[in-house]
């Protein structure tokens, strides 16, 4: 049987909690403008192993979560949020999308046509307690 849960990393206090590998590998897409936090990644690949992770994901200092912003993905963070203080929600970053390759998929050509976002949003990233960029406007406050 296939390994359903794929985990990255040393042992750091801190971990980053993926619903699925492409928003994954969208999150390394836009930190890679960035240094990336010193942090463990968990990719569920189904909120079905959230709770059979419990044990994994309580080794960790600080929890950030990129779930789906569906039903299931908010349900999901709502639960882990009362869990403890060590737990954030980073979908913020991606608010009005269904989930952050979503956000990516969409924003990239204006990502691509001003470069200077990407740094922003790795920012984001880095930080979850900050809003997300408005990539509606270039680095000179003029509309793209």
């Amino acid at each position: 049987m296939a390994q359903t849960v794929i985990s990255f990393g040393c042992y750091f206090l801190k971990l980053a909690v993926f619903e699925g590998f492409f928003n994954f590998l969208s999150f390394l897409t836009v930190g890679q403008y960035r240094s990336l936090p010193t942090c463990n990644f968990l990719v569920l690949n189904s909120l079905a192993y959230f709770q059979k992770n419990r044990s994994v994901i309580a080794q960790h200092a600080g929890v950030t979560l990129y779930l789906d912003r569906d039903a299931a993905g908010l349900q999901c963070t709502s639960q882990a949020l009362k869990f403890g203080p060590q737990f954030r929600d980073g979908s913020h970053l991606y608010a009005g999308n269904n989930d952050l390759n979503d956000w990516l998929i969409q924003n990239f050509p204006k990502l691509k046509q001003d470069q200077s976002i990407l740094p922003q949003a790795g920012k984001v990233l880095r930080d979850v307690q900050h809003p997300p960029p408005d990539i509606s406007q270039s680095k000179k406050g003029k509309r793209i």
